[in-house]
């Protein structure tokens, strides 16, 4: 049985976590529930899933369900936070696949791409369960997960926070995302102007550069040439926390998350959230090193590796 459920985003700082301890719930009840609503996979015009949020009603429990829009789920509920009463929330969405070995898909209608429907089930004491009907081989990896272990990714990451609890820390520092953003910066001007770019214009299109150099030329010239030093002061002068505390005061645009999701957010789904919206930097640099004169490609590939980005 299942009630309505409103998902309205809650612009609010950090969700606090639980007064009182919910009671435990057995795994096998919150599997059974997945199972169920896997059986009748949500259907979406926009690709969408829906959220499943459990609570207990008499002796037994009830499921709410909400339709999440847009194609992408975990942004569905960016700002939820889950009502006091419910022990369990989660997401269910589907997606069509193939494999890696078989023959490009030629379109949505391709019999080579079939259909698989995932279902996450969160507690308040952080413990998932997972289920999932379709592809026979994806299907067992995806049930092989442990559900013991802490989940990490961004649909765990976003039922965490609907729960009030915190996810796994960043992966890294901030390192990646300046590198990231330099990258992209050159990729797009070799878009707009295909003149090879010297090595001190490059340099320049770095994050940090002008807050740094402000004009000064001969500075510019020193620091151009000490670019990974600059990267190693701008990780340490742009942590992870202090990024988030800006992007939630609204100070940091480029960040691409809207103030009051970033204050719904803790550090460590801020960053997955932030470094997901790139393609994988490895891949950028490999697009770079096509339009680029060698050298100055050589120059880029040394900064990142002096980061320890690649």
């Amino acid at each position: 049985m299942s009630v309505p459920c409103p998902l309205s985003p809650v612009p609010s700082p950090p969700v606090p976590a639980p007064t009182s301890p919910a009671p435990p719930v057995d795994a096998e009840v919150l599997r059974a529930l997945l199972d169920a609503a896997l059986a009748d996979p949500p259907e979406s015009p926009e690709g969408g899933g829906v959220a499943l949020g459990v609570h207990r009603r008499g002796d037994g429990v009830d499921v709410a369900v909400h339709p999440l829009m847009g194609p992408d789920p975990v942004r569905s509920l960016y700002g939820f936070v889950a009502p006091p009463e419910w022990f369990a929330f989660g997401i269910v969405a589907g997606a069509r696949v193939r494999r890696l070995e078989g023959p490009r898909s030629a379109g949505p209608g391709d019999e080579a791409a079939s259909r698989v429907d995932f279902g996450l089930l969160m507690t308040r004491q952080g413990h998932s369960v997972v289920a999932a009907r379709g592809d026979g081989e994806l299907v067992d990896q995806i049930h092989r997960i442990d559900a013991g272990e802490r989940g990490e990714g961004r649909i765990p990451d976003a039922c965490r926070r609907a729960l009030g609890l915190a996810t796994a820390p960043p992966s890294g520092d901030t390192a990646e995302l300046w590198a990231t953003l330099w990258v992209e910066t050159l990729l797009v001007r070799t878009l707009g102007d295909p003149r090879p770019i010297p090595w001190d214009d490059a340099a320049r299109a770095y994050p940090a550069f002008d807050a740094v150099v402000d004009g000064d030329a001969t500075l510019s010239a020193l620091v151009s040439e000490h670019l990974v030093e600059l990267g190693q002061a701008a990780r340490r002068a742009w942590p992870w926390e202090q990024l988030l505390a800006a992007c939630a005061a609204g100070q940091v645009p480029a960040c691409g998350i809207d103030p009051a999701d970033a204050r719904w957010m803790d550090v460590g789904m801020f960053s997955r959230e932030v470094l997901g919206q790139f393609p994988p930097i490895d891949d950028l640099v490999v697009d770079l090193g096509t339009v680029l004169a060698p050298d100055v490609a050589t120059r880029i590939v040394d900064c990142l590796d002096g980061w320890g980005v690649r």
